[in-house]
């Protein structure tokens, strides 16, 4: 059901995705609610590939790194908890590996707080921003469920 409504608020996505808050030209790192991220990424070297610009090799595509301290800067837990999600999604749409896939899966398996699943949905909108990227993830986790096995009720 969780796997649905992710692959479900993904697809629905037609926006623009998760790109930063002003500030930041090109290069220029720039501090957004405390957290140092990288510059706002070309949009169309961004889109041009669905792996995007990641410059400092993090694991956590530039936009998505501004977009994690823009809509999670201000809760230090959250943003962690956001930025292992981010990696993980994003270790999915380059590489769609098993392993990867269930890898992400078990972050979310056991997740039963809906404030937090939506705010990790909008996470996912985010990453999955572009018709190349939403087919990668729709792609990556065809068939895949959750299991629920070991969560605590």
């Amino acid at each position: 059901m969780r796997v649905a409504l992710l692959l479900l608020l993904v697809a629905c996505n037609s926006g623009s995705g998760g790109g930063g808050t002003g500030g930041g030209g090109a290069g220029d790192p720039t501090v957004i609610n405390g957290i140092m991220v990288p510059a706002v990424p070309d949009p169309a070297l961004n889109a041009a590939t669905v792996a995007g610009i990641d410059s400092n090799t993090n694991g956590v595509r530039d936009d998505v790194e501004r977009f994690l301290a823009t809509e999670y800067g201000t809760d230090a837990a959250l943003h962690a908890e956001a930025t292992l999600h981010a990696k993980a999604l994003q270790r999915v749409l380059v590489e769609p590996t098993p392993a990867n896939v269930e890898a992400h899966l078990r972050q979310v398996d056991c997740l039963d707080d809906e404030v937090k699943l939506a705010k990790l949905s909008k996470l996912a909108r985010a990453t999955a921003d572009t018709g190349e990227r939403r087919t990668a993830y729709g792609l990556a986790f065809a068939g895949a469920s959750l299991s629920g096995k070991g969560c605590t009720p």
